[in-house]
């Protein structure tokens, strides 16, 4: 395993996703002053190395699985707005042929007034 500096170290705290020494402490639950002490003087432990690693392999995990669903999440809604686009393309030309038949009828009734007052 590699040893780590405390450069090292707090490359790996971000990229693993802690925002500070104490929230990971916090996480391993270490004493925050025993994790503020490592690479100033006392050795960083060396399986930290292997522990950061996987944190980090766990958050990129993490994020490819949202990122998935978020992409199926968008297929579903694609699909649900193109079902409902058709529904529109239905009802638009429901509303078109009622219009029409309504067209009909207000002429027919015209030409029936026209007549009976003819009679």
């Amino acid at each position: 395993m590699k040893e780590l500096n405390r450069d090292d170290f707090l490359r790996l705290l971000r990229e693993a996703g802690f925002k500070n020494k104490k929230e990971f402490a916090h996480f391993i639950n270490t004493p925050y002053q025993s994790v503020n002490n490592w690479g100033c003087g006392n050795r960083i432990p060396p399986y930290l190395s292997a522990l950061m690693d996987a944190l980090i392999d766990s958050k990129k995990y993490k994020e490819l699985v949202q990122g998935n669903n978020i992409i199926a999440e968008n297929e579903s809604l694609k699909q649900e707005i193109s079902i409902l686009q058709e529904k529109i393309k239905e009802l638009e030309s429901e509303r078109d042929v009622e219009k029409r038949n309504l067209e009909t009828l207000t002429k027919s009734f015209k030409i029936i007034k026209e007549y009976q007052e003819m009679i």
